[in-house]
C-alpha cells in the first residue's frame, strides 16, 4: 500500500451561528479541505442541552468539510483561534468522524477530490 492509501479522511461538522459560516469556509479552503457544504439549521433540542453545547439562540449553520486528518486538526486549531470555537459561549461546536467505513473506496476517492477511475 502507498502512503496515500493509508491516509485517514475525516468528515468535520462545524455548527456555528449562520453569520460565521463564511469564516469557516475561508479557514477550510485555506487549510486545504477538499469538500465543503453548509445547511441552515435551528435547534429543536431542549434549550438547556443547546446551551451546554454552546449553540443555543439564533439561526445556525451546519458546515460539513472533508479532508485528511492532519488538515482537520489544522482547521480545528484555526477555528479555536479565530472564532473562539469551544471557548466562548455561543461560538459553536465542531466534531469529526472518520470516513473509512462510509460507502467504500469510491466514496472516499470522491470526497478526496479524485474521480472513480483514479484521475
Amino acid at each position: 500500500m502507498t502512503s496515500s492509501q493509508n491516509t485517514l479522511i475525516k468528515l468535520l461538522f462545524v455548527i456555528v451561528p449562520i453569520d460565521r459560516a463564511g469564516a469557516v469556509f475561508e479557514i477550510a479552503a485555506r487549510c486545504g479541505a477538499v469538500y465543503s457544504a453548509a445547511t441552515a439549521a435551528r435547534g429543536t433540542a431542549p434549550t438547556q442541552t443547546l446551551e451546554r453545547l454552546g449553540i443555543a439562540g439564533s439561526d445556525m449553520a451546519v458546515v460539513q468539510l472533508s479532508a485528511e486528518d492532519s488538515i482537520i486538526q489544522e482547521i480545528l486549531s484555526e477555528l479555536r483561534t479565530r472564532l473562539k470555537l469551544g471557548e466562548k459561549h455561543g461560538s459553536g461546536i465542531a466534531f469529526s468522524v472518520p470516513l473509512s467505513a462510509a460507502g467504500g473506496a469510491d466514496v472516499l476517492k470522491l470526497l478526496a477530490g479524485k474521480s472513480k477511475d483514479g484521475g
